[in-house]
């Protein structure tokens, strides 16, 4: 009884687990989509996309060079989400896509 209950929580972890790996996998894809971000060089043929951190490095820089577009009202909301969003696990939404 004890072991069957040890597996089942086991279990259970694994699949929260599972659904935070594709969760997070998607939210990467939708950073990739959303800045059109693509592979220049085509070293393997297997896969067109970066890997997960060069995403988020990239998704980085185009937030670091167009931040001087935002006005003033929207960096000092911006400032504190960014204050009160460990407290409340807020995401961000960003709803524009980058100018081609």
């Amino acid at each position: 009884k004890i072991q069957n209950n040890h597996q089942q929580k086991r279990q259970f972890r694994n699949e929260n687990e599972k659904r935070r790996r594709d969760l997070f996998s998607k939210l990467i894809t939708n950073l990739e989509d959303l800045l059109s971000i693509k592979k220049t060089c085509s070293s393997n043929e297997q896969t067109n996309k970066f890997d997960k951190a060069s995403i988020l490095r990239q998704t980085v820089q185009y937030l670091q060079k167009h931040h001087h577009f935002l006005t003033n009202d929207e960096k000092v909301e911006l400032s504190n989400k960014r204050s009160t969003s460990s407290k409340r696990n807020l995401f961000l939404d960003f709803s524009w896509k980058p100018s081609s």
